[in-house]
């Protein structure tokens, strides 16, 4: 039988008609995009009945009032600085969140707040997309459109739909704002320094640097979780940036590293040579480990992560935290740092679910086309698994040591994001790894005229050559092979059937998506559900209602209805207001009396 028409070429890959793949690649890069807008319309379309809610009051006090009074946006932006002054003393110095906070959409106009999802989704959408095509474009240094918007849709679709809680993480512009809209800003400072470490474009280094070191003082002055998530990149930026330098230092002795040591040395020399032997293995190991083209070039960059840190300092001195924590039980520093562990762990493992595994697959195929094109260098995996562990863990630190507690819905949501960030992140690390290591390259093609198709046609089963290196571990020529050979080997044969594994993988993802048993487990899901049985629309009407009464200066007094139990949809109601203290929500009945001037406000109808 006539073999089929396989090339088997230097980048290791299997090959059939990549014009043919590319060509349908392209239109499900389309077809996917389509998919991802008509998921994101929903979350759109239901901001039209999102209204101010929550803390919201608290923090737009002073605008509202500035507005209200003389309708200037100078008076509010003045309100504003006024706010973040006061907070710096009396609770908490995140000036950039405290400023954003405080002009909230309802500060103007209480149907403008329909924009909240609209933007805290859109810093996510841009966010994400700015990184992927960063990580893609410049680290692996591969261009590829329709395979890089692929992942690129793929990773937007799955943390919008599969946010821990969407209503703090879209719909509450407060709790939003502080942490979602944060941490996009800090993800877009990351992507943007790394598009100027990797240019040489002059121009292009002058605008990242400034770019970044604007977006550095935002993130320095938001919320205390992403701003230690960006200390700890600025500190891993400096060892690597030592390692490499270190690791480039001698690279005169770079054939001692892969060769045999010398073995003829002289006898009154041995004692320096043994030193140097040394030293030159040491070095050996940050080669292998992926530290290596020292650039001085890339110093520059430290500036904006020097900005965020320093405003970061600035953030966690304030003597408005001290005033904060009185009374709160702390937890041992060293305890909290071991706790977050554990709860990072805990935390991992409840949110993979079967649509994250679905999409990571599809990413790693995808990732291991463009990773056969690569000639950049990569961190070894097990180092790069420890860094993303310990980042990821990092993020419940401050929690853990402030409250002594898991961190609250409104932060998990951004600790989910850097989750399905950092799985990516491992897969273009390791899979580059895979691909470009020089063991790998010598061992799985030791004599390429050797080398058989990995599938024979008609007969399914994997060639000689495969079926050694899988169950033995050794290749024709009776080399070792390790297990990024055999992970290599693997992406070979799926390499042929990227189109088919995509396309799986989206029906996959859909029937998962549409076929949920709770209907509120995706939120567009949840979304056009509430939409469409009413709910939402009842929310907004009952409102309205009471905004209605809200900005009657005449009535001090307040009486309003309770929400009906068919009026409060899953990513817009959270909690009502109460009447008594120590009832649950009754904080909120003080800050709408001080919002909006009144002596008392009474729920009736519970």
């Amino acid at each position: 039988m006539p073999q089929k028409n396989i090339e088997y070429g230097m980048n290791k890959t299997y090959k059939t008609n990549n014009a043919e793949q590319n060509d349908i690649l392209k239109k499900l890069y389309f077809i996917i995009l389509a998919i991802l807008i008509c998921a994101v319309l929903p979350i759109w379309y239901l901001g039209r009945y999102d209204v101010t809610c929550l803390d919201d009051f608290y923090f737009g006090t002073m605008t509202y009032q500035a507005w209200k009074e003389s309708h200037s946006f100078g008076a509010v932006v003045q309100a504003a600085v006024e706010q973040v002054k006061f907070y710096y003393n009396a609770k908490q110095a995140t000036y950039a969140s405290v400023f954003l906070m405080s002009a909230y959409p309802g500060v103007w106009n209480e149907k403008l707040y329909f924009f909240t999802p609209f933007i805290m989704s859109s810093m996510i959408i841009g966010s994400v997309t700015a990184l992927v095509h960063v990580v893609i474009s410049d680290c692996m240094g591969v261009k590829d459109r329709f395979i890089t918007g692929i992942i690129n849709c793929l990773l937007i679709f799955l943390i919008l739909q599969t946010l821990p809680v969407p209503l703090e993480g879209l719909f509450w512009y407060n709790g939003s704002l502080h942490y979602v809209f944060m941490e996009s800003v800090f993800i877009i400072e990351a992507a943007v320094i790394l598009h100027g470490m990797h240019s040489t474009d002059k121009k292009t280094g002058i605008w990242t640097l400034i770019v970044a070191s604007l977006l550095g003082f935002v993130v320095g002055g938001g919320n205390l979780v992403t701003g230690l998530q960006a200390c700890i990149l600025m500190g891993l930026h400096i060892l690597v940036m030592i390692a490499s330098k270190v690791s480039d230092s001698k690279e005169h002795k770079s054939s001692v590293v892969s060769g045999n040591l010398v073995q003829d040395i002289d006898s009154e020399h041995q004692e320096k040579d043994r030193s140097d032997k040394t030293d030159v293995i040491n070095k050996s190991w940050l080669v292998r480990l992926g530290f290596r083209k020292y650039d001085r070039a890339q110093l520059v960059f430290l500036i904006p992560e020097a900005i965020t840190f320093i405003c970061y300092m600035i953030n966690i001195t304030a003597p408005g935290n001290a005033e904060r924590q009185e009374g709160v039980v702390q937890m041992n520093p060293i305890k909290a740092i071991i706790m977050s562990f554990y709860y990072g762990i805990s935390h991992v493992v409840t949110w993979i679910t079967p649509m994250m595994i679905v999409i990571m697959v599809v990413a790693a195929v995808l990732l291991a086309r463009l990773a056969s094109k690569s000639t950049h260098h990569f961190i070894h995996p097990v180092l790069m698994g420890i860094i993303g562990l310990c980042v990821f863990a990092a993020m419940f630190t401050p929690v853990l040591y402030a409250m002594s507690e898991d961190a609250p819905s409104r932060i998990q949501n951004i600790i989910y994001i850097a989750e399905v960030l950092i799985i990516f992140l491992n897969l273009v690390n390791d899979i580059g790894y895979i691909y470009t290591t020089r063991e790998c390259r010598e061992t799985i093609i030791p004599d390429e005229k050797k080398i058989q198709p990995a599938l024979t046609e008609g007969s399914g089963i994997l060639s000689e050559e495969m079926n050694k290196v899988i169950t033995q571990g050794y290749d024709n020529n009776g080399e070792k092979t390790g297990i990024g050979c055999f992970f290599r080997l693997i992406f070979g044969i799926t390499d042929n059937a990227i189109p088919a594994i995509t396309l799986t993988g989206i029906a996959v993802v859909m029937i998962l998506f549409i076929f949920a048993a709770d209907k509120n487990t995706y939120t567009s899901i949840s979304a056009a559900r509430s939409i469409l049985n009413g709910e939402a629309s009842r929310y907004y009407a009952q409102s309205m209602e009471r905004f209605e009464i809200y900005h009657d200066d005449d009535i001090k007094d307040v009486v309003i209805n309770a929400y009906t139990e068919d009026a409060r949809p899953y990513l817009l109601f959270k909690e009502d207001v109460g009447n008594i203290p120590g009832e649950e929500g009754y904080w909120m009945n003080v800050e709408i009396c001080n919002h909006y001037q009144k002596d008392s406000i009474t729920v009736v109808g519970r």
